[in-house]
């Protein structure tokens, strides 16, 4: 019987040109699925991990050089030498970041900063 199928006799011969046809087509499809798993590269499970910057450890707070700056900061805004009060507040929060003076800081640095932008606002008009 299966001498049979291979002989084709039994089969018509449009039959028989489908049948090499539907073959020869799934001897292509199997040979560009093999050939295409070849030729491909691995796709990388996740990218490169960028390595993390060290941790930089804060400065302990000098509460003397804070006050200083931190009443500077408070000269030169009343002053208004606001230039000056800004650097000196910052200076001031640098000093020591996680004080209750530093937050004060902080504050009138932003009053600062909004009155310098106020101020070159009206420069440019």
């Amino acid at each position: 019987m299966l001498l049979d199928f291979w002989d084709m006799r039994c089969f018509t011969s449009d039959m028989r040109k489908r049948i090499i046809f539907l073959l020869l087509l799934a001897t292509l499809v199997a040979l560009f699925l093999i050939a295409g798993c070849f030729g491909k590269k691995p796709a990388p499970s996740a990218p490169p991990a960028k390595p993390r910057p060290a941790r930089v450890q804060p400065r302990p707070a000098d509460p003397k050089a804070q006050q200083f700056y931190y009443d500077q900061g408070l000269k030169y805004y009343s002053d208004e030498d606001y230039p000056a009060a800004e650097k000196a507040f910052q200076r001031a929060i640098d000093s020591g970041a996680d004080t209750p003076l530093a937050t004060k800081a902080r504050e009138n640095l932003a009053k600062t900063r909004r009155v310098l932008k106020t101020l070159d606002e009206m420069e440019k008009q």
